[in-house]
């Protein structure tokens, strides 16, 4: 599942990661959020890994970062 934060403030980014995990909307699958900053990244997979207890990893391409987020109970089948 895509989630695409491009300028869309860390709060609200935090919100859809959130939401998502929670409403079993991602069940059997990771999600990956796009931002367009690695501070925004940086702050997403953060949150992910402490407050969400996620595994995460973030890929830069071409100015847009990629943060992979898995492995919460919520999203195995």
């Amino acid at each position: 599942m895509l989630v695409d934060a491009r300028g869309l403030d860390c709060n609200n980014s935090f919100r859809r990661v959130s939401n998502i995990i929670s409403n079993n909307e991602a069940i059997g699958s990771e999600i990956s959020v796009l931002v367009d900053s690695e501070k925004d990244g940086q702050l997403i997979k953060g949150f992910a890994e402490i407050v969400l207890g996620c595994s995460v990893e973030i890929e830069e391409m071409r100015g847009l970062y990629f943060i992979k987020i898995a492995g919460h109970p919520y999203m195995t089948s």
